[in-house]
């Protein structure tokens, strides 16, 4: 490397001393301080503890039961923080991304997780996911402006029925914006992207 080059940036660094930095400032609940879960909230937590994508994140087989224990943790930590709320699917992978992000740091996973929350739109996950399910409709509106030609090809909505390009889109779109895009980027693509809405974009960008 030039002396003129600097080293690129370190997202998943980045994130973790905004989560140290948020945990000396403000009071958020800790996985070591909430309570599980009770009734269908803990029935869907422990049902979506083996639906995170464990080996996606280069968990292995040895480490499955410390992750899956520390996962618990920082979804129940949801759960006590929004209570209004509730668990709701797609939590889980968000979490455990977070989770190995900050090297199994609960905290900072936790922190992570309420201050994306609070970037989104305040029904994003309620209403049977109101918030979530506009995203998705102005992403295929999105879309259809930018590729209309794609659109055409697989077959315009006619008589009410949407086009088979507009039923993938809506299926995919859906599970790439409730999960933050978590299943289709690398993680370090994820910090980035995660870092931005954030607002980490001035120290994402500079080396």
């Amino acid at each position: 490397m030039r002396e003129d080059e600097t080293e690129p940036p370190d997202h998943r660094s980045l994130l973790r001393s905004l989560a140290r930095r948020a945990l000396a400032e403000r009071t958020f609940v800790r996985p070591s301080d909430a309570p599980a879960p009770l009734g269908e909230d803990a029935q869907l937590l422990e049902m979506d503890l083996h639906r995170a994508g464990r080996q996606e994140l280069g968990i292995s087989d040895e480490a499955t039961p410390s992750h899956r224990a520390a996962l618990r943790r920082v979804l129940n930590c949801w759960c006590a923080a929004r209570p209004h709320i509730g668990y709701v699917q797609g939590i889980n992978c968000i979490a455990a991304a977070l989770l190995v992000m900050c090297e199994h740091s609960e905290d900072e996973a936790a922190v992570l997780l309420q201050l994306l929350v609070e970037r989104l739109p305040a029904d994003w996950y309620l209403d049977q996911l109101k918030g979530g399910r506009v995203e998705c409709g102005a992403l295929l509106l999105l879309a259809r402006a930018r590729h209309p030609q794609l659109f055409s090809a697989g077959g315009l909505p006619s008589a009410g029925r949407a086009s088979p390009l507009h039923l993938a889109l809506s299926v995919a779109g859906a599970a790439w914006l409730l999960s933050l895009w978590v299943s289709v980027l690398p993680l370090d693509c994820l910090a980035l992207a995660l870092g931005l809405g954030l607002g980490l974009g001035s120290g994402l960008g500079s080396g």
